[in-house]
């Protein structure tokens, strides 16, 4: 959605409100847990969907200078390398200077959708 965005094309922001709103009530959408759904789940469709959900809603939590910086340093650090769920947390914390948890734990752990809140990157 990012490239769509820089080519001038509908926003990041724009595409994560639309898609949140079409799921909402998608309770199958909501029940797995996406940080750790399960070797037998790990392409489930909802894995990549609501990853770039909260991704997205990561970008407008931090603003964009602290989002790049926090994507840049992760990558940096882990080129020709690994990362799990809880490094990115824990490297997306320190960067940012912000208590994440509970953002996360919505996100990717969560049983049903996001409240609509600037806390969970809704605005």
């Amino acid at each position: 959605h990012w490239d769509v965005e820089q080519r001038g094309g509908t926003s990041a922001t724009t595409w994560l409100r639309r898609a949140h709103a079409e799921r909402r009530n998608d309770a199958t959408f909501w029940r797995l847990d996406i940080a750790d759904p399960g070797p037998g789940r790990v392409f489930d469709n909802r894995v990549y969907e609501r990853g770039a959900m909260a991704v997205q809603a990561l970008r407008d939590r931090l603003g964009e200078r602290v989002f790049w910086k926090a994507l840049r340093t992760w990558l940096a650090a882990r080129r020709d390398g690994v990362g799990t769920v809880p490094a990115f947390r824990r490297h997306v914390q320190r960067v940012s200077g912000k208590d994440l948890r509970g953002f996360f734990r919505t996100w990717l752990s969560g049983r049903r959708a996001p409240d609509a809140t600037r806390a969970n990157g809704l605005r």
